[in-house]
């Protein structure tokens, strides 16, 4: 083999050193940037130009290393904060993207909502506390009272629910950013508008601050909260359909509506629906949610509701507070709702309904007149008619419905089965002091001369005389107000309507009373009345029930002067009747609760009964069972204050139990009352 040319391998050194370059560039070398203070990681390889380089770095020299190249982190660079991950600023003397955060050292720092935490956060400029909301669970969960929005838990609105047109909301730091133009990014921009109770903000909640992921950063319209109200579950009453579903109507006291939840037969929350009280307008919360989103309060309805279901259609009657009037709401086979007034025009009518269905698929109801126009005709009160003021006539009254689908106050037929009238006010339109005297309110002129009256005294002329008396007002609205029909009840037994009452006056004593009584009405109309229990002050509370097997009347209710939770039971309404004691009200040891305030009878398959009932000194939800005797058993809950308006429906086997919960919610400074509506399931 012939020896290769002198110049040779010095030539082949040079082609080999040149193989794959280009003149005026530098060599890319493989591994040199590893090891290099903030080199970007993953990129260990030099860089020539920024675009080869990830978000946040750029394609810069290494600082004692020339010629050396390498993706190294810099600061972001901006023209508008829209050039600026979510949740930071551009201000205009230093065009460098700034992270505006709400800097905290422990939770309370972080809003009087408390769904925000002060979290420890690290990004590549160090350490800081800020304060952020708490990521949703995995199907959307939150804690009670809070909604999961755009990935996070918030407690109430994102930026007031509002950005104008350009900016997207930025729920963390609870500010609208500009977000109009950013810089060759031309599907991250901001819609100018969104629907109502929708608002402009970013897909991802969570990717914020210097540390985001720039390039997926996008604007959308989401969706806002749902409205909640905290005053959910008072005036509740609950009805099922078998193999299909249990209802609860209850009274929205934050907006003052009409609200019936249905749940399947797990016992678990279906829908609720607003039946009755939302105003016309736009939403300002979700419009998928509650109310439709509209947050504006409409007419207050939906007290005193009770709710029965028939034949596919649920019924709903309840008490319109703005106009005095009782409505009947009714869900159609197609699930559609409507409502009606069904009386009211001359009294004030409906603060406590019943409704039952009779045996051709009727409605009817029973409810109390509180009080009347002094134009109002009594003529059809029964007699005697009580005599003086119309307008302090109260009343027991039966609607029944002409049709199993009524639609109008003309589709029902109207009676009253008692009247009472009440005695006035001694002050009632005084032009001077009412006062407390020996003999009790008065009304009496003011005088001077009177030597230092106690605060809660007004000086009178009392014959003559000036006199430190005690101030006296009468009040408007007793927590049990007196008249005949209060805590109205209604059972049917066939086409008969059986319903039962309170009647409750002044005796000569000057004290409250209350009795309870029964009416028989018979489909005719022809209604007979009897005294059921008058020893004391009683009657509070009755819910009337017909056994199916036997078809005796029971009607459960509480003793205000003995305490104890009571039973009525009897093939009908009748005096002399010695009525069941379910609950003493004593415990072991002798201390007593008021008991049976708010109850409901259930009839058993096998005879016997069971009866659901508040304990209200300890507020909790009771049970008790009846074979031969009855049995009280161990509180069903008792976590907070709960058992009010306690309601019960067999069905499907089990037994289903509606009842409220009361408890103190902290807002800032103040405790407010909130509500909740909820449901037991237990075998019988």
């Amino acid at each position: 083999m012939s020896a290769l040319p002198r110049g040779l391998p010095a030539l082949l050194v040079v082609l080999t050193l040149s193989a794959g370059c280009t003149c005026g560039t530098s060599p890319v070398v493989t591994g040199a940037c590893r090891g290099i203070a903030g080199a970007q990681p993953g990129m260990t390889t030099a860089c020539t130009v920024d675009a080869g380089c990830g978000d946040h770095y750029a394609c810069q020299e290494v600082a004692g290393l020339a010629g050396l190249q390498c993706c190294l982190f810099v600061d972001r660079g901006c023209a508008t904060e829209a050039d600026c991950c979510p949740g930071e600023t551009c201000p205009t003397n230093r065009q460098r993207c700034l992270d505006k955060a709400n800097s905290c050292t422990q939770d309370t720092d972080c809003g009087a909502l408390k769904d925000r935490f002060c979290e420890v956060y690290t990004d590549a400029y160090g350490t800081s506390r800020r304060c952020r909301f708490k990521a949703c669970g995995l199907n959307k969960e939150c804690p009670s009272g809070q909604s999961c929005f755009q990935g996070e838990c918030l407690a109430g609105l994102p930026c007031g629910g509002h950005c104008e047109p350009g900016k997207a909301c930025v729920p963390t730091i609870d500010r609208c950013q500009d977000y109009s133009a950013p810089t060759g990014r031309e599907g991250a921009k901001c819609p100018m508008t969104c629907a109502p109770g929708f608002i402009a903000t970013f897909d991802d909640a969570r990717n914020l601050w210097d540390a985001c992921a720039l390039p997926r950063v996008a604007c959308v319209c989401a969706e806002l909260p749902p409205l909640r109200s905290h005053d959910l579950g008072r005036f509740s009453a609950i009805a099922a359909e078998p193999g299909r579903a249990v209802y609860v109507s209850a009274y929205d006291g934050q907006h003052g509506d009409l609200v019936v939840a249905a749940y399947g037969l797990d016992g678990q929350p279906a829908s609720r629906t607003w039946v009755d009280g939302v105003p016309d307008g736009g939403p300002t919360w979700g419009p998928s949610g509650p109310r439709g989103g509209v947050e504006e309060p409409g007419q207050d309805v939906g007290r005193a509701s009770d709710i029965v279901a028939s034949d596919g259609r649920l019924y709903v009657s309840y008490y319109d507070v703005t106009h005095g009037d009782l409505k009947v709401a009714m869900r159609d086979e197609t699930g559609a709702w409507s409502s009606h007034v069904v009386d009211g025009a001359a009294s004030d009518v409906g603060r406590y309904t019943s409704i039952a269905v009779d045996s051709a698929g009727r409605p009817a109801v029973a409810y109390f007149q509180s009080s009347a126009q002094d134009s109002a005709a009594i003529d059809g009160c029964p007699s005697p008619r009580p005599q003086g003021r119309p307008g302090l006539v109260t009343a027991l009254k039966l609607a029944r419905a002409k049709t199993p689908t009524p639609s109008a106050g003309r589709d029902w037929v109207v009676q009253s089965l008692s009247c009472l009238a009440l005695t006035p006010h001694p002050c009632e339109g005084c032009t001077g002091t009412c006062a407390t005297v020996g003999s009790g309110p008065a009304c009496l002129h003011a005088a001077t001369g009177c030597s230092a009256c106690a605060s809660n005294q007004v000086c009178v002329d009392v014959s003559g005389t000036p006199t430190c008396s005690a101030r006296a007002a009468p009040s408007k609205l007793n927590e049990v107000p007196l008249g005949v029909g209060v805590f109205a009840s209604l059972a049917f037994r066939g086409d008969e309507a059986l319903v039962a009452a309170m009647r409750r006056e002044v005796t000569d004593a000057g004290r409250a009373k209350g009795e309870l009584v029964g009416f028989t009405v018979t489909a005719s109309g022809a209604s007979s009345a009897a005294v059921l229990d008058a020893v004391g002050d009683t009657g509070f509370f009755p819910d009337v029930k017909v056994d199916p097997a036997t078809g005796k009347v029971a009607v459960s209710y509480h003793d205000a002067t003995s305490r104890a939770f009571k039973l009525y039971l009897a093939p009908g309404f009748r005096a002399g009747v010695a009525a069941e004691v379910i609950d003493t009200g004593k415990d072991p040891s002798g201390v007593e609760s008021f008991v049976g305030t708010d109850s409901a009878i259930v009839f058993m398959p096998d005879g016997g009964m069971v009866a659901v009932y508040q304990d209200a000194t300890h507020g909790d939800l009771k049970l008790a069972r009846r074979s031969s005797t009855w049995v009280v058993g161990a509180p069903l809950s008792s976590a907070g204050a709960v058992g009010f308006f306690a309601d019960a429906v067999l069905t499907d086997g089990m037994l289903y139990i509606s009842h409220a919960q009361l408890r103190a919610r902290a807002v800032g400074a103040n405790l407010q009352l909130e509500t909740s509506l909820l449901l037991e399931k237990l075998e019988p």
